[in-house]
């Protein structure tokens, strides 16, 4: 509300669709809200030309990840109409590219109801995202005249609302050597870590020292905890290589399986 004009709100409704994308099942729940500033406004109060990440929100279950996408544009001198479409893209983790995916309510022109208002404001909301992903939304803007010609068109492109993978990871931290119970042994101290957003499970720790091959069981991790594993194995000789690998039975699904190999020689840290 404003001293010299008031809000107008529409409410397109809430629909829920069901798409299939290459072959994983997703959900999109879009809320519409479109907002027409009436006139008379002073420039000021008149809305941005922007297109912005309104809200973003991630979590282990399907219905905590959502993002809220809003448009905004301010009326040009003798505009009778604004346009404004959203286009929804994802980037899955590794790919290159952004795709434009196919959701209903989006890739659409949505007019402002109110002729002749000061600006237009519109907000789309899409629920239950992919994890391991990144999406974002492609905004474009339309002005009319009175008589439906084109005054300008405009592009902007939001902030991405990041889904990261939901998965543990595994990943070795730190790896320390201490003296055994007699010259030709060591103690080897292998710190793990589980970088991910959820519990890993039981799995099996490798270790390579020369020839010597040594494997421990880890009952699981806790997201974001850690914890030293000792294995005793006989002396490493200068320029040899310790090799550990975690997971070597590939109990635990990851969000990353790269890092689950750390080589370095002995004597070095």
């Amino acid at each position: 509300m404003t001293s010299s004009g008031f809000v107008f709100a529409t409410f397109g409704g809430i629909a829920l669709f069901k798409l299939d994308m290459r072959g994983a099942p997703f959900v999109v729940l879009v809320l519409l809200l479109s907002l027409s500033l009436s006139v008379p406004a002073r420039a000021q109060e008149r809305p941005p030309l922007r297109a912005s990440l309104a809200a973003c929100e991630s979590g282990p279950a399907a219905s905590a990840r959502f993002a809220v996408f809003t448009g905004s544009m301010p009326a040009l001198r003798g505009t009778k109409r604004m346009w404004m479409r959203f286009d929804l893209e994802e980037r899955r983790d590794g790919a290159k590219r952004w795709q434009r995916l196919r959701a209903p309510a989006f890739g659409r022109w949505d007019r402002s109801k109110v002729p002749g208002a000061s600006g237009f404001i519109y907000t789309k909301r899409v629920e239950r995202l992919n994890e391991a992903a990144r999406y974002r939304a492609v905004v474009r803007f339309r002005w009319l005249d009175a008589k439906g010609r084109v005054q300008r068109e405009a592009r902007r492109v939001t902030t991405a609302c990041d889904q990261p993978s939901q998965r543990p990871n595994l990943r070795v931290e730190a790896l320390e050597t201490a003296p055994g119970a007699d010259a030709s042994s060591m103690r080897y101290l292998v710190t793990v870590v589980n970088t991910g957003l959820t519990p890993a499970g039981a799995f099996t720790l490798g270790m390579v020292v020369g020839e010597a091959e040594q494997v421990r069981d880890v009952p699981g991790l806790e997201a974001g905890g850690r914890t030293t594993v000792e294995l005793r194995a006989p002396r490493c000789e200068p320029n040899a290589s310790i090799q550990v690998t975690l997971d070597v039975r590939d109990a635990v699904k990851e969000s990353d399986e790269r890092d689950n190999r750390s080589v370095r020689l002995c004597g070095t840290r």
